[in-house]
């Protein structure tokens, strides 16, 4: 008794037909479906096979005629594009630092952001609609889980185009890495840190989300000198925390100069702490939180700008300056130095006290406490703030 011979191609299955009469053989009509069945399969079991060679890295890459579920990419060229049949689905491989550049259409990656593949990460490409959807599965989850407290950087030199988040290849804004770290990351209980480099920058962090898995993101510029890593924003707030997000910020000078901006936020249950802060010229106030936002001052900042308020919780939101010192080396101007108001704001304040020269010189009212806002000194007395303006309650306010 013999086998039937496979040959490796796509043929088409006869249908046996009533008029068929019975014949074996190689050539027979009954063995006819048999080898168009075995010719395919052969067929597959190549193709299957020949997914262990490499597909190499482009720009576009074809996968349309790729029938293997896997593959392994060589090659670091950075890739923008996927051509796919429509509904496929395949999952890649990446054996080098491997870049993904975000397009809307032929290659979506979470959030938008752009993302470089370290080897053995793992991608789901899916073709839905004519969008190439990617999915980072590193290994086999949907985000990278540290294993440690982990650092990304950024420069003023960097790229977040190009750049991938290492020392020697940094991002250029903080806001990409928060957003990376935010689509990207399981942090698994340890702490991701955005290490900034000395310099000048347009804008911080508005963390409008928690990164999954961490209690809080670090982010540190100079904490001896804050203010050689300075951030000058002329749109928006330096860095805000909400919707639950959590920043722990050091070693930063903050100034604003567009309309209803803020040094530092924390609003809608978003948390801020600090340490090593100076805080410049500011539109609305150096520091405030709001529906239920908190935030922490360090033991030690520096005020070396103006501001409508120095600090003012409303609406639920509690600033713990417990013990601080603030230096005021210069005269500054205030309306209100503090303030807490609309809605059970709460401002701690014992402990807290002033330095400097321009202490004496610094001139607005001290405090404003309304609407059922509290400023608690633990009895430090009405001068505890500076300012040339005393200070006053009103309206269910309180001053302790």
């Amino acid at each position: 008794m013999a086998n039937l011979v496979e040959v490796s191609q796509w043929d088409p299955v006869y249908q046996l037909e009533t008029t068929d009469l019975l014949e074996g053989g190689p050539d027979g009509i009954d063995n006819v479906q048999g080898k168009a069945l075995a010719n395919r399969t052969i067929w597959l079991k190549n193709k299957i096979e020949s997914s262990a060679n490499d597909i190499a890295s482009a720009a576009m890459i074809d996968l349309s005629t790729v029938v293997a579920p896997m593959a392994k990419v060589t090659g670091t060229v950075e890739t923008s594009a996927f051509t796919m049949n429509d509904g496929q689905a395949m999952r890649l491989i990446a054996s080098a630092a491997w870049r993904l550049t975000h397009h809307a259409v032929n290659c979506n990656l979470p959030g938008g952001i752009s993302y470089t593949c370290e080897p053995g990460d793992q991608l789901l490409v899916v073709n839905t609609g004519g969008v190439k959807y990617v999915a980072i599965t590193s290994s086999g989850g949907i985000r990278k889980r540290l294993t440690a407290n982990t650092t990304w950087y950024v420069a003023t030199t960097g790229n977040d185009a190009t750049g991938n988040g290492s020392f020697g290849s940094p991002w250029a804004t903080m806001q990409h890495a928060y957003d990376w770290i935010s689509n990207n990351i399981d942090a698994n209980g340890f702490v991701p840190i955005i290490s900034v480099a000395n310099g000048t920058y347009a804008a911080g962090i508005i963390a409008t989300r928690p990164v999954f898995g961490a209690q809080s993101v670090s982010v540190t510029g100079n904490v001896a000198t804050p203010a050689s890593c300075s951030i000058v924003s002329t749109t928006t707030s330096c860095f805000m925390a909400t919707n639950g997000a959590t920043l722990t910020i050091s070693g930063f000078k903050v100034s604003t100069s567009g309309a209803n901006s803020y040094g530092i936020i924390a609003t809608t249950f978003g948390v801020i702490y600090t340490s090593a802060m100076d805080f410049g010229a500011c539109t609305v106030a150096h520091i405030t939180a709001s529906l239920g936002g908190y935030i922490t001052l360090p033991i030690a900042y520096a005020i070396t700008g103006n501001a409508t308020y120095h600090v003012i919780a409303q609406y639920g939101g509690t600033i713990q300056m417990t013990s601080a010192t603030a230096t005021i080396a210069a005269a500054r101007a205030f309306t209100y130095f503090v303030a807490s108001h609309n809605g059970q704001g709460e401002v701690l304040a014992a402990g807290w006290s002033a330095t400097g020269a321009g202490v004496a010189g610094t001139t607005g009212q001290r405090y404003y406490a309304t609407m059922n806002g509290v400023i608690n000194t633990n009895g430090s007395g009405a001068n505890l703030f500076p300012g040339s303006i005393p200070g006053t309650v009103a309206t269910g306010g309180q001053y302790v």
